[in-house]
């Protein structure tokens, strides 16, 4: 199955399984100490753009 991303996220593209590895790698190391009781949306803008993807519903 495949999703077409184009004209749904800020980025136009699904994101590269590395910059989700990258991410869980940098929350897991004591540079991410500081933070806690946070949700982190690695979608590319999807979020932001529901609106525009489904007409303010």
């Amino acid at each position: 199955m495949s999703f077409d991303f184009k004209g749904k996220t800020l980025m136009d593209r699904a994101a590269d399984p590395q910059e989700i590895v990258d991410l869980i790698l940098y929350l897991a190391s004591d540079k991410a100490a500081f933070i806690n009781g946070i949700n982190i949306l690695a979608d590319g803008g999807r979020n932001i753009m529901r609106d525009k993807i489904h007409g303010g519903q």
